[in-house]
Formats: structure tokens, C-alpha cells, sequence
């Protein structure tokens, strides 16, 4: 894997040139003495941090072992002249990500990102969105939790790029739109503008502006491999439903990548599109592995398509015991007593005969009865 998103982030050294100066970095963590060879520039660490960035989230597992690796490769980078990890490390201050950051840090992170947005370096544009863009998703799960309005949100770019202190106003939005457009007019080919292209898709996705979400989409994924844009792919799925084969092609890829929420969407299209209940039944099963609700009422529903109704009371039974049966009793409510009904009237059929059988004994069969 490691090799693979070296390649994919376009490393200058493969991962044999790699594993010694990580080594080094890793065992003297706490002193300045990792051997780091002169041809090692500040973005090659930049880029191992990277990849460690994006198998920490593929895995969904967090080591604070290595997750204090990560931070020392952005730290080795940035005194090694990196740009980008100078930003980066400083908007890690500003967050208060990692230990020990003092009052003093935080002041001196502004003034390294007022000077780099003066020199127009393109990442610190990009990191500066990203907080706007939290800073307006923080705010809004505020409100919404205060009360049940519904957010004006005010889409209008600002002029103003300087670097600004995150505040409460819906013009955080626009804002966050604004930096990412100037971001990818400085860099509009790398992974890192795929990314921004993801956030604009996802702003202009939640604000059903379908037809720019989809242009920014369908950017992210020509920039980035699918390891980086499984959220792109599902999201690209959704906004093709009018054509089921590329829309099963985007879910595919989504779901090739652990993307959770694309294997209902895949089992749905398989059953009601292509009217396949066996593939729909494995994207169902296999979303169902992974603890989907909607894949639990995926498999009773192509159970109840093939009029099994054993097998549908059995995986609401299943359910139950599992303590996952509540949307399943809500959203298909008739049919779940249909089910209970249709069995139980199929066991007593079946065991009609042989309780007729048992309280009318007939002699013992011979081999000559016909």
C-alpha cells in the first residue's frame, strides 16, 4: 500500500530509499540527531507524511505512534524549508492539534500565514479555506442544535483573501468559496486541488447547486486516484441517477474503498434497476458486515421480492438480536407483518401433515407399499 500511494503522490524516492530516514526520525523523536541525508528536501518528508495521513484514514485506526511520526515528518519538513509544511504546521498551532503549543506559537503561526498568503503560496490559501469551512459547519451544528430555523447561507465571494480570525456569520461560506477558487487558480493539478474540488463539491452539493457539484467532482476525480476520492465517487453517484451504469460505476469505486453509505445505493440499483437479486443481495450482505442499517432492509427486501418470507423473518429476528431492527419496523412496517404472518402460515402447513401422521398411526411400512 505504501508503495502504491508513493506512486500515486508522484515520491521522488520509492520506499526502500524512504525506511531508513524514517527509521532515523522515528527512534530519535526526541532529539535532533535523525540521520536525514542532504538530498531529502523538505517536501519528500512532506509527502511520507502524507501517505501515512491517508492510510490512518483508509484503515480508520489512529496510532499515536505513528501519529506523532506524522507530526514530526511536517516538523523536519518545515525546517528543512518546506513551504507547505511551514503552513501546515501553523495552522496545526492555530487548532491547538498536537501538544505544547503556547499562546506565543499561535501568535507567531499568523504572522508565517500572513506572510506566505502575501507571497501567494498556494496551500496556505487552501488550509485557510478548510478552516473557514469547519469554522461555518461548527457554527451551523450550533445553531441547528439552538434552534430549528433553516440557515441563510450566504454564497456571495468575498473579495477579501486575507488571513482573518474565524467568526459566527454565514459569509463564512462564501468565504470558504473564495480561497479554494484562489487556491486552484495558483495550483489546478495536483492531489491537494483535488481536494479543494471535493469541498466545492460538497458546498455546492448542500446548497443544490447540482450541476457546479458535479463539475467539482468529476475535477477531484481526474486529479486524485480513487484512495483519495471515495466520498467524490458516491457523491458523483448520487448526481447520475439519471444514467444507472455510471452511477453503479461511481458506487463501485466508492465502495472498493470502504465508502459505508454506497453499498445500499449499489444494492437498491442491482434490485430495482437491473433487477439482479443475486448481486444485490452481496452489496446488501456485505454492507450489512459492515453494521449498515439500510443493508439489513436491503436484505429483507430481497428476500420479500423472492416471496421468502422465512428468510425475511429470519433476518428481522436477527435484527432484533442484534438491536438494529428499529428503522427496519419503521420504514417497512406492513411488510414486516406480512412476513411474520406468511411464515407462520407456512410452518403450519408444513406441519399440518405431520401432526395428521402422528395422531392417526398407520401400520408399519413395508418395501411393497406403492
Amino acid at each position: 500500500m505504501i508503495s502504491r500511494l508513493l506512486f500515486d503522490y508522484d515520491a521522488r524516492y520509492n520506499f526502500n530509499k524512504y525506511l531508513p530516514v524514517i527509521e532515523s526520525i522515528y527512534d530519535n523523536e526526541c532529539s535532533d540527531y535523525a540521520n536525514i541525508p542532504e538530498k531529502f528536501k523538505g517536501n519528500d518528508l512532506l509527502v511520507f507524511q502524507r501517505v501515512l495521513a491517508q492510510i490512518r484514514k483508509q484503515t480508520h485506526t489512529i496510532n499515536p505512534l505513528l501519529l506523532k511520526l506524522e507530526n514530526d515528518l511536517i516538523e523536519k519538513a518545515a525546517e528543512r524549508g518546506s513551504r507547505d509544511a511551514l503552513s501546515t504546521l501553523s495552522f496545526m498551532a492555530l487548532e491547538g492539534k498536537g501538544e505544547g503549543w503556547s499562546e506565543e506559537d499561535k501568535t507567531t503561526a499568523k504572522s508565517y500565514i500572513k506572510e506566505l498568503m502575501e507571497l501567494e503560496h498556494p496551500l496556505t490559501f487552501k488550509l485557510a479555506a478548510d478552516r473557514e469551512l469547519k469554522g461555518y459547519t461548527d457554527s451551523l451544528e450550533r445553531k441547528c442544535a439552538e434552534s430549528n430555523d433553516t440557515p441563510n447561507d450566504d454564497l456571495i465571494p468575498t473579495f477579501d483573501l486575507s488571513f482573518s480570525t474565524i467568526t459566527e456569520s454565514p459569509k463564512q461560506l462564501g468565504r470558504a468559496i473564495s480561497l479554494y477558487e484562489h487556491f486552484l487558480s495558483l495550483d489546478s493539478r495536483s492531489t491537494i486541488a483535488a481536494a479543494a474540488h471535493r469541498s466545492l463539491g460538497m458546498i455546492y452539493f448542500r446548497t443544490q447547486q447540482l450541476g457546479k457539484s458535479k463539475e467539482h467532482f468529476e475535477k477531484a476525480v481526474e486529479l486524485a486516484p480513487s484512495t483519495d476520492n471515495p466520498q467524490a465517487h458516491f457523491f458523483l453517484g448520487l448526481l447520475n441517477e439519471t444514467d444507472p451504469l455510471v452511477a453503479r460505476y461511481h458506487f463501485q469505486m466508492a465502495a472498493s474503498e470502504g465508502f459505508r453509505e454506497s453499498f445500499a445505493n449499489l444494492g437498491y440499483l442491482e434490485l430495482n434497476v437491473f433487477n439482479d437479486l443475486y448481486k444485490s443481495r452481496e452489496w446488501f450482505a456485505l454492507g450489512a458486515e459492515l453494521g449498515v442499517p439500510e443493508c439489513i432492509v436491503g436484505l429483507f427486501d430481497v428476500a420479500m421480492r423472492k416471496k421468502d418470507y422465512r428468510k425475511a423473518r429470519a433476518i428481522v429476528e436477527k435484527a432484533e438480536r442484534q438491536g438494529v431492527s428499529n428503522l427496519l419496523k419503521e420504514v417497512r412496517k406492513d411488510s414486516v407483518e406480512l412476513a411474520i404472518s406468511e411464515a407462520d402460515r407456512i410452518i403450519e402447513v408444513a406441519e399440518e401433515p405431520q401432526a395428521r401422521q402422528q395422531s392417526n398411526p398407520r401400520r408399519k411400512s413395508t418395501r411393497w407399499d406403492l
